[in-house]
């Protein structure tokens, strides 16, 4: 059975300045919205999750608490709320019960170093190439969280 999350914040962030514009639409791209408590991190280059201990430098993804990243079910829902993360027209949100389900509770648990990509499609019931743009926005989000 599922438990709503906690709810986070997001907020802004700014992509590097050496970003070519390509690039750029691949990251999370800005939304005109003023609302700084919502969960989309839509104007943000990553999740924009609040860090609660900005003073925890960690030295990689994989080195990132789990209580440090963003639950799971709300990850994917940020996912399909992301002007550039939805513009394959792909369905995040389901993958997140689904995963969720399969015990997955924390965006870290994504990581390479957890599972390889075969391993992610199959979890999620899905092709290579969805499991890897997952795999490639939550090595984004989670690489935002140690420049924090």
């Amino acid at each position: 059975m599922y438990h709503r999350p906690r709810p986070l914040r997001y907020v802004a962030a700014q992509p590097p300045a050496n970003l070519g514009a390509q690039q750029q639409s691949l990251s999370l791209g800005t939304s005109q919205s003023s609302n700084s408590r919502s969960l989309s991190p839509a104007n943000s280059t990553a999740t924009g999750y609040t860090d609660p201990h900005p003073q925890a430098r960690f030295s990689s993804i994989d080195n990132i608490p789990d209580s440090e990243t963003p639950e799971i079910v709300v990850w994917f829902t940020s996912l399909d709320e992301h002007d550039a993360r939805k513009k394959d027209h792909l369905r995040f949100t389901p993958f997140g019960q689904l995963l969720y389900d399969e015990g997955f509770q924390y965006l870290s648990q994504l990581s390479p170093s957890v599972m390889s990509l075969e391993e992610l499609a199959a979890s999620m019931g899905t092709s290579k190439g969805t499991a890897a743009f997952v795999r490639c926005y939550a090595k984004q989000d989670l690489e935002a969280l140690l420049s924090r």
